[in-house]
């Protein structure tokens, strides 16, 4: 008998079609070879069920000659439709060639391979047993199994609180485990948990992540938990979601060497689409990774000094978006109105560790938000700022000391009234000025010295040390314990900001600090400043985006807000023209380069746009955006009721323009030496996550004024005078009584 290593077949995926005089036809499902020439046809006689070459040759020899023989025979060798064996090979063998496995490889390790089977949450594991058993495979039950016996988990949800101690032991154990959910009107396959992969705890921190309402539902209902659950079922789910299974399972026993990527398999049931979402391993992850990682990170002074990193691409950045594993659940585009200026909303999970349902709801309208003059630029713009806001919230691993105020040393830690700046009257009226639940509006208790709380570090780029502040001031949506007082104060997107290294994130979190102190001074004192002269300090793509205004029957108009710290500071105005409301949309935009301030605030107006736009009214004619203080102001502004809209009779202002742009660091260290002259401190806390990998700083500058209603005395009061714009000072009263409230 030959030697089967050196005899020839075909691959078994293929199925032979002679045609005489012709060639070779060789079909499989996903290709089709001709190999033209009658020595082909001959010669697939003898390689259907395995022949050694030589005897092949010496078969062909006497119609075709030694010659043709041995070239038909290299060519189909070279072609990679050959393999070598004998003997005819069935469905299962073409099944396993179809997916690159040597078939003989694939039955070996389906005939040794040995699993578990476990159900939780009710899961019947019969039909998914059987399943199995159909491909050869042994299924023992856990007790009989070794510590390294593989296991497919079935269950109804992802997250049941069943799986965690399971999780635990498998990790401990180095035993691979399938995962899959047995109902729902889409089935869910994976991941396959290995060492070296992502672990249970990576895919539920995922899971959870863009599950809002979930995580607040388990919140309130105390079991702190989400639910993945699906209760859609038929007759036919238990045999159809088994075969899956047992086929995903028998894939990788058949080749356990081949890497395979963590991800959860989803199966539409109406389109029988299927979709793959990732489960990328976390390097702060309490199982895989090192849990205390987090914290070194933050309790490092800063880096500021490195080399710009390259921005993140678009294709990096759409890997953080799945509605089941992803950071970001969806990205969605905005109808602006406008021929050009596209806009983006990308949604995440703001919101679900929200302390009550006016924090649920106040989250829903912040959502990462995008522009641009392409619609690539606003669809990075706002997967960028949902992440940025995904950094910033309390995830638990935080660097964090306990201590009251009045134990603290004073040279290293912030009041944070001198942050928060709230005046006296709103705190002796905070509980009339929250009835109205408008979240940016919202006054805190007043701070007390003798409460204990949690600090964290924030690093000083003045002092080059770390000064504390509160935590809750830091992170969004930082837990209270039941019972405790407070809240005394809480976190917003203030400073926050992304960037492509930390020096930049950092840069931008200053403009955005300098840009909102200029807007309030404008705004509650409301002063008439000088028009801009767009002609001399707008680029093309800022003037067409101009004209598009226009276009839709409205008009727009820029206002210099530049205040005392001399960075120029920008408010784009568009109104409309041709209706009962004039629907007033504003965008700010602050930078060392005019052009640049006065891109961001035209471009920051298209964001805002579409909900005042008639098109995008509800039935009812409301406009559909929750906040009711955005609405009323839009049903009831007009330049006329708010002349400081309007621009002052000055002449227009032209600011110089840089002949060249500034870098990173350059702007860093101007900004930074503009605040300190002022008598500033500027703090820092980077915000960075580590399975993020996108720059995050969080800047405070104590002293400069939020563009919400923060009233106490100060900055807000007292540059307007300095400036000449008001010739005394106003009493918080006179202040404009509208909050500002983008």
């Amino acid at each position: 008998m030959a030697d089967p290593v050196g005899m020839l077949r075909l691959r078994a995926r293929y199925r032979p079609f002679p045609v005489r005089g012709e060639g070779l036809f060789l079909l499989s499902e996903h290709d089709a070879q001709f190999f033209e020439g009658p020595v082909f046809a001959d010669l697939s006689d003898h390689l259907a069920d395995g022949a050694a070459p030589t005897d092949a040759v010496d078969a062909l020899a006497p119609v075709h000659g030694r010659a043709v023989a041995h070239y038909a025979l290299d060519v189909m060798r070279r072609s990679g439709v050959l393999t070598e064996g004998e003997g005819h090979l069935g469905a299962t063998a073409a099944f396993w060639d179809e997916l690159g496995y040597d078939p003989g490889t694939a039955e070996r390790g389906l005939e040794n391979a040995t699993v578990a089977v476990l159900a939780s949450g009710g899961a019947d594991p019969s039909a998914v047993t059987a399943a199995i058993e159909a491909f050869g495979i042994r299924v023992v039950s856990r007790s009989a199994s070794a510590a390294h016996t593989p296991q497919v988990v079935l269950t109804p949800n992802y997250l049941s609180p069943e799986l965690a101690a399971l999780a635990r032991d498998n990790w401990r154990d180095g035993r691979p485990w399938l995962l899959a959910r047995t109902t729902g009107f889409s089935l869910w396959l994976g991941p396959l948990f290995t060492p070296g992969n992502a672990c249970y705890t990576c895919l539920t921190a995922r899971l959870g992540a863009n599950r809002s309402i979930d995580r607040y539902i388990a919140k309130r209902a105390g079991n702190g938990v989400g639910d993945t659950s699906a209760p859609a079922t038929t007759p036919v789910h238990a045999p159809l979601v088994a075969g899956l299974i047992a086929l995903e399972l028998a894939k990788w026993l058949a080749d356990t060497t081949r890497p395979r990527p963590a991800e959860v398999r989803v199966i539409n049931l109406a389109t029988l689409a299927s979709t793959s979402h990732p489960v990328e391993r976390r390097p702060q992850c309490g199982m895989c990774g090192d849990p205390k990682l987090q914290t070194r990170l933050m309790t490092t002074p800063p880096q500021l000094g490195g080399a710009q990193s390259q921005p993140k691409t678009l294709a990096e950045l759409r890997r953080f978006v799945s509605p089941v594993t992803g950071l970001v659940s969806a990205v969605e585009a905005a109808d602006s109105g406008l021929a050009r200026g596209p806009t983006c909303t990308a949604f995440f999970g703001f919101g679900g560790d929200a302390l009550d349902l006016q924090g649920l709801k106040n989250s829903a309208i912040s959502q990462g938000a995008g522009v641009g003059t392409t619609a690539e630029e606003a669809e990075c713009g706002a997967i960028c700022e949902a992440l940025e806001r995904y950094s910033g919230m309390t995830l638990g691993d935080e660097p964090v000391l306990r201590a009251r105020y009045v134990d603290l040393d004073p040279a290293t830690t912030v009041d944070p009234t001198a942050c928060m700046l709230y005046s006296e009257r709103q705190y002796a009226m905070r509980h009339t000025i929250n009835q109205d639940q408008a979240a940016f509006n919202a006054v805190p208790e007043p701070f007390d010295e003798q409460a204990m709380l949690d600090w964290t570090g924030v690093w000083s780029l003045g002092a080059g040390r770390f000064k504390l502040l509160p935590s809750s001031y830091l992170f969004y949506f930082y837990p209270r314990t039941p019972g405790e007082p407070g809240p005394y104060c809480w976190a917003d997107s203030n400073g926050c900001a992304a960037g492509t290294s930390l020096a930049d994130a950092v840069t931008r979190g200053m403009y955005e600090l300098i840009e909102r102190d200029a807007v309030s001074i404008w705004w509650y004192n409301r002063l008439r400043r000088p028009a801009v002269d767009i002609d001399a300090c707008a680029d093309p793509s800022v003037k067409g985006l101009l004209d598009d205004h226009r276009a839709i029957g409205r008009e727009a108009w820029a206002l210099d807000l530049t205040a005392d710290l001399g960075i120029p500071t920008f408010a784009a105005i568009s109104r409309r023209l041709d209706g009962d409301t004039e629907d007033i949309v504003l965008g700010f935009g602050a930078h060392l380069d005019p052009r640049t301030a006065l891109r961001h605030a035209v471009l920051e107006l298209n964001h805002i746009l579409p909900a005042v736009l008639p098109a995008n009214r509800k039935p009812d004619g409301d406009y559909p955006y929750p906040e009711a203080a955005q609405k009323a102001w839009w049903r009831t502004a007009t330049i006329e009721s708010e002349p400081y809209l309007l621009p002052s009779d000055a002449p227009l202002r032209s600011p110089p323009v840089p002949t060249s742009p500034l870098g990173v660091h350059t702007q860093l260290r101007r900004l930074l030496a503009c605040l300190e002259e002022a008598g500033h401190e500027v703090l820092v806390l980077d915000q960075t996550r580590p399975d993020v990998g996108l720059s995050v700083a969080k800047v405070i500058v104590p002293g400069l004024r939020h563009f919400w209603a923060r009233l106490a005395p100060g900055r807000l009061y007292e540059v307007p005078v300095s400036m000449g714009w008001l010739s005394e000072t106003l009493r918080e009263e006179q202040l404009n009584p509208t909050a500002m409230f983008l």
